[in-house]
């Protein structure tokens, strides 16, 4: 649970968007497979940690005890800021949201937020800071209740797109990239260069792995664990479901609609 719902955030409903921009359904396939292998490696090392260094727990304790203070310290600095830069991003992406059933409420003519809206978000963010703080058990029902939220509109979203899903849309332009076949990269066919295959994926990368950040909530808890062995699984698991989910909610688009659309 504490490994979905921190990775689980902002970037996650705009995934198939920002994919599409710079890649079809034949580059973001290739993609995932090199991301997939690469944070495959990354939890297995972090379960490989958990469990011979049990008294370590979290990123920055692992980098300081081989690095040194200073990469341990700026390794632990360095997550504080993508944790709260990352719910930045997530209350941005809520108060535009609610502005499209309340237009003008929460964001301005210009897609700024209200005073309003700054306001809510603060509030929130306190409150849920006030409720952590009381201890594990008010941090866990916390994250239960903001996984299922999270997760309530994802599953509609896949269901809705496997019932609407059409092989021959998927298929049609597998490879052909719309900003390629300006270049001139694309073949007459259809056919993909090893260029344009390697630009799409290079598009997709950084896309794929912000969506993944929080991936290491499990280790950071890994002490409050009834046994060490339990963070390095969740986190395994953890890693398949987010998987499972991102892919699907990447690709299930491409049968519906073009790169395009």
């Amino acid at each position: 649970s504490i490994v979905v719902s921190s990775a689980i955030g902002g970037g996650v409903f705009n995934l198939s968007n920002d994919l599409a921009n710079g890649a079809t359904a034949g580059g973001v396939i290739v993609a995932w497979f090199f991301v997939g292998l690469g944070l495959l490696a990354l939890v297995l090392s972090l379960n490989y940690l958990i469990i011979n260094k049990p008294q370590l727990s979290g990123v920055s304790d692992y980098a300081r005890e081989g690095f040194g203070d200073l990469v341990g310290f700026l390794s632990g600095w360095g997550y504080w800021l993508s944790t709260w830069l990352g719910n930045i991003a997530f209350a941005v992406l809520m108060m535009i949201s609610m502005d499209y059933f309340f237009p003008g409420k929460f964001a301005d003519a210009n897609g700024s937020l209200s005073v309003f809206a700054v306001v809510s978000v603060s509030i929130l963010s306190w409150l849920l800071a006030l409720m952590v703080s009381k201890g594990v058990e008010s941090a866990a029902i916390v994250n239960a209740i903001v996984l299922v939220c999270k997760l309530i509109p994802i599953f509609v979203f896949m269901l809705t797109g496997i019932f609407m899903f059409k092989v021959g849309v998927f298929t049609a332009g597998f490879w052909n990239n719309i900003t390629e076949n300006a270049q001139g990269l694309i073949q007459a066919q259809g056919s993909m260069t090893a260029s344009g295959l390697l630009d799409q994926v290079k598009s997709s990368l950084m896309v794929m792995i912000w969506v993944f950040v929080g991936i290491e909530g499990a280790a950071m808890m890994g002490d409050r664990a009834k046994k060490k062995s339990d963070a390095g699984r969740a986190t395994i698991i953890g890693l398949v479901v987010l998987l499972f989910i991102y892919i699907l909610l990447s690709l299930l688009p491409f049968g519906y609609y073009n790169q395009a659309e």
